[in-house]
């Protein structure tokens, strides 16, 4: 990373200087836009690819990372405005139809993101970030989630190491209610990734889901160990702990989730999981109080 660090300092003294011998060259102002990213400096970025599409107004290269720093300023509708003309002078370029799908879910266009998808893959069917990211906006945005599956098989099938791809491929099996498919699924990712707690925590609820309540709990204390403020992944065990009738351990961990979060208070109140013990002293103290 030190050494990346370095290569780009020496790379943006570099392009500085043939900019200034050069001042009318765009493509040393395109490059040094692209050093300027990788420093993650981004309002300069924008200056330097403006400049470069002052000079040379038909570089759609120029226009799809302009866009790209645009985004990473939050300046989204001008980001929009980028791809669009990047996407006029090349109407083939699947990265950026992707790009632009991204830009319109920050504006929450959801229908425009799938269009835009769907151009990335129909020109790239090998692009498995596409694929995921159409998977994302069919599943979070539109809960087409039948289609979101397919769109996140595809992604796995092309990159099987993207344990987040695996995470969401699991979600939409859930909502599916495919209780095995998606254990599998965050088997998978787990075992790329096995410090992603809420991969840990969401493994927990199918297996909660299979009545597998021994495995649950293994899964809620990965969970924890990992984040100890997961008040999501407290409260489930605490679930389990009542309908086993565990009452001192139901009680502390409910206690600690209502901690974290003092919601889960009034969830508890009305939750089924914990009619075992609603009678309980120790639980009345808690929810009472």
């Amino acid at each position: 990373m030190l050494d990346d660090l370095k290569r780009y300092e020496e790379a943006l003294h570099s392009y500085d200087q043939a900019v200034k011998l050069n001042p009318d060259d765009d493509r040393a102002w395109y490059n040094l836009g692209i050093v300027l990213v990788n420093l993650n400096y981004y309002q300069e970025a924008l200056l330097s690819y403006s400049q470069a599409l002052s000079l040379n107004p038909d570089d759609d290269q120029a226009w799809n990372n302009r866009g790209i720093v645009l985004v990473n300023l939050k300046r989204y509708e001008e980001a929009l405005q980028s791809y669009d003309q990047a996407l006029k002078l090349k109407p083939d370029d699947d990265q950026a139809w992707n790009n632009r799908g991204i830009v319109l879910v920050k504006l929450k266009r959801y229908e425009e993101a799938l269009h835009s998808y769907d151009q990335a893959v129909s020109l790239n069917p090998d692009d498995d970030q596409a694929w995921h990211n159409r998977g994302n906006v069919l599943a979070i945005n539109l809960k087409r989630y039948e289609d979101a599956f397919q769109s996140y098989d595809r992604a796995v099938s092309l990159n099987p190491d993207d344990d987040r791809a695996w995470h969401n491929r699991g979600i939409v099996l859930v909502n599916l209610k495919r209780y095995e498919d998606a254990l599998q699924s965050y088997d998978k990712a787990v075992s790329l990734n096995p410090y992603d707690d809420q991969t840990w925590s969401n493994r927990g609820i199918v297996l909660v889901n299979l009545k597998r309540y021994e495995d649950a709990l293994y899964s809620f204390d990965r969970a924890v160990s990992l984040n100890s403020d997961k008040d999501e992944a407290w409260y489930n065990q605490a679930c389990i702990y009542s309908q086993q009738n565990n009452i001192d351990l139901a009680v502390e961990h409910l206690a600690q989730a209502i901690k974290l979060n003092p919601k889960n208070q009034e969830i508890a109140k009305i939750d089924s999981d914990f009619d075992n013990i609603r009678e309980e002293p120790k639980f009345k103290a808690l929810i009472d109080n």
